[in-house]
């Protein structure tokens, strides 16, 4: 799950860690803890990276979601 909401970020931002490019349209900030609620059960201390200029929509979960639609 990590590896696709660091896609999401590597996307959205359009560099990956430390590259410096010039078609650049943001920067990483870090990385936040949440805990969610799937069909296979909890899922605890997910690592979310975060962006600066935030705005970044996953293909995993909405902003604030904390379960997955499908349980």
């Amino acid at each position: 799950m990590e590896k696709i909401l660091e896609e999401d970020v590597k996307e959205a931002v359009s560099a990956t860690r430390y590259e410096r490019t010039r078609e650049r349209k943001g920067y990483r900030n870090g990385n936040y803890l949440r805990t969610l609620l799937s069909r296979w059960g909890l899922i605890e201390n997910l690592e979310v990276p975060r962006a600066r200029e935030g705005g970044i929509s996953f293909r995993l979960f909405d902003k604030y979601q904390r379960r997955t639609e499908k349980m």
